[in-house]
């Protein structure tokens, strides 16, 4: 069992406060054993039992629960940094993309990156996130854009959840943009994600879920005889598939 003390506030965040209530805990103390926290209060209401507990001193610093970083494109290939450069010099997104940049230029890079060095990378990502506090990832595909390479991105973090001491919450989002061997045909990329690719990712069982975000018009969803998922308008871009 193990105590940390010395804590200047201790946000405990109860479940009964808004979004903003931190219900902070001036000189606190909290103790653990395993995956369990035992207690958390003022030092002064310490219970007896816990006076032997291993002592860990926080040096005046403030304890607060682990943050999660609910939106992430964590695994892919290449960098971009210089289109923000371009942005900031009067390029719009579509001048971008028209000349092979964006998202497009992402999934070609990403598609040719070997998977152990995708997960070398993420892995130093998720370190420096871990530093910051950050103790849970939700983390999307949508880089590969066809059945090899968002699998393959998806199993990226499959193994990054067992190699870092951190919770990763995949998500599957083939729908991220029609890829280009598909600009002419995206009827058939919706049906290839229909088809192939959901069933797929959930035979593998690698997302807790799957969302839709093409920003297109909606009859590049329609489909004769079907929609995106059960029960949504045929022409409907805002329903997907959730895997469980």
């Amino acid at each position: 069992m193990k105590l940390i003390e010395n804590i200047s506030q201790l946000a405990a965040c109860r479940g009964e406060g808004g979004q903003g209530d931190i219900h902070g805990i001036p000189d606190a103390v909290m103790v653990w054993q395993g995956a369990t926290i035992r207690w958390v209060g003022p030092k002064r209401e310490l219970p007896v039992e816990y006076w032997n507990a291993e002592r860990i001193d926080a040096q005046g610093g403030t304890v607060v629960p682990g943050l999660v970083d609910c939106h992430t494109h964590l695994a892919f290939g290449g960098w971009r940094a210089d289109e923000f450069t371009r942005r900031i010099e009067g390029a719009s997104y579509l001048d971008i993309a028209r000349a092979g940049g964006g998202i497009a230029r992402t999934v070609r890079q990403t598609r040719e990156a070997a998977p152990d060095a995708l997960l070398g990378r993420v892995r130093g990502f998720v370190r420096e996130m871990m530093a910051l506090g950050v103790t849970t990832i939700e983390a999307k595909s949508g880089y590969g854009l066809d059945r090899e390479h968002e699998l393959e991105l998806l199993r990226v973090y499959q193994r990054l959840a067992q190699a870092e001491p951190i919770a990763v919450v995949a998500t599957f989002l083939g729908a991220h943009m029609v890829p280009p061997e598909y600009r002419d045909r995206r009827e058939a990329y919706v049906a290839l994600l229909i088809d192939e690719l959901i069933p797929a990712v959930a035979a593998e069982r690698l997302p807790r879920g799957a969302m839709c975000s093409w920003r297109s018009r909606p009859s590049a969803w329609r489909r004769p005889g079907g929609s995106c998922s059960p029960g949504a308008p045929r022409d409907s871009p805002r329903a997907c598939t959730r895997i469980s």
